[in-house]
């Protein structure tokens, strides 16, 4: 009898001492490999995609699906998710100096031909091309808030088999520029220091806000 008892209780020991599930994960990544490789889209000044860059996880401390995770896990919808995950099909930060980079290439030029002096050109917080012509990383001027070149985050996911769409424009508080490359370390390219850093998790926060937003929308 006394060694039925030391078992019971060792049984309940046991099952008490066990560790929490952890709880399900709320997203699954389907994003195509490779995806948000970091690298400039075109190196052709007459491209439309000349000037915007892609950027990735590298060096940075928070990942983008993590961050994302999180924003889900603190929302209403977190036990909703719990049973049928978030699919994310697509997530990309761009960095568009399109047209800085177009007038400062202009401005090389023409001070070459006019013996220095340079060229003033339009906003760097406009686009170099039309949207139709600008297939990832566009933005439309009054999505801004400021003239430096801006962050463009495009979410594509599905949510209970409904398809979902985010994008969000963020402008930096100052102007940002692509580092240069020869020289730079790789999480400096990749805007993952300093206040580029803060500036690239705002640009993610604010795209994730809304992507929670709609997804609620969806109950």
């Amino acid at each position: 009898m006394i060694a039925y008892r030391f078992a019971a209780l060792a049984v309940v020991a046991s099952a008490s001492a066990a560790p929490a599930q952890a709880p399900r994960a709320l997203i699954v990544d389907r994003r195509p490999a490779g995806e948000d490789r970091q690298r400039n889209l075109s190196a052709s000044v007459f491209s439309c995609s000349y000037g915007i860059r892609v950027l990735s996880d590298d060096g940075r401390s928070r990942k983008r699906l993590d961050a994302l995770e999180a924003a889900l896990r603190a929302s209403s919808s977190a036990r909703r998710l719990e049973q049928r995950p978030v699919v994310v099909r697509s997530y990309q930060v761009f960095f568009n100096s399109a047209a800085a980079q177009m007038d400062q290439a202009l401005s090389i030029g023409v001070a070459s031909v006019n013996g220095g002096a340079g060229f003033v050109g339009r906003s760097a917080a406009a686009p170099k091309c039309s949207r139709d012509k600008t297939p990832d990383g566009w933005f439309d001027p009054a999505e801004t808030t400021n003239g430096n070149p801006p962050f463009v985050v495009d979410i594509e996911a599905d949510v209970a088999g409904k398809p979902l769409s985010v994008r969000s424009v963020h402008s930096p508080t100052e102007a940002l520029r692509v580092p240069a490359t020869a020289f730079s370390s790789k999480a400096k390219k990749n805007f993952a220091e300093g206040q580029a850093g803060l500036e690239v998790d705002r640009a993610i926060d604010e795209a994730n806000a809304r992507f929670v937003s709609k997804v609620a929308s969806l109950n």
